[in-house]
């Protein structure tokens, strides 16, 4: 018996980090960051290493848009800061790309 995967479990691996994977893979993603913190100045650095506002936060475990905010501003980025973290919740903070294509394929 022969497997083209690396891990001995093959398909069955469950990816905690698919940006990680995409990124080791050598593929293209946005600039992309968790929020861990509600450190005002460290979160300005983070925006600024995005390239600015608008940035996009995306809460992990949830698929076909739900849990994907857009956010404009530092104020709205604080709130949704202090708020998911009081909560037990780590989002990823990423660039937001304007008029990107977004494509979905289940192989």
């Amino acid at each position: 018996m022969a497997t083209f995967y690396l891990h001995p479990d093959g398909p069955f691996v469950q990816k905690l980090n698919p940006l990680l994977v995409l990124q080791r893979a050598g593929l293209p993603v946005p600039r992309w960051v968790y929020v861990t913190t509600t450190d005002r100045d460290t979160l300005r650095r983070y925006v600024e290493r995005m390239g600015g506002f608008p940035v996009v936060v995306k809460f992990p475990g949830f698929s076909r848009g739900v849990g994907v905010i857009r956010v404009d501003s530092l104020a709205s980025l604080f709130s949704l800061a202090d708020y998911t973290l009081r909560n037990g919740n780590h989002p990823v903070l990423s660039a937001y790309v304007d008029q990107a294509t977004h494509w979905r394929a289940v192989v």
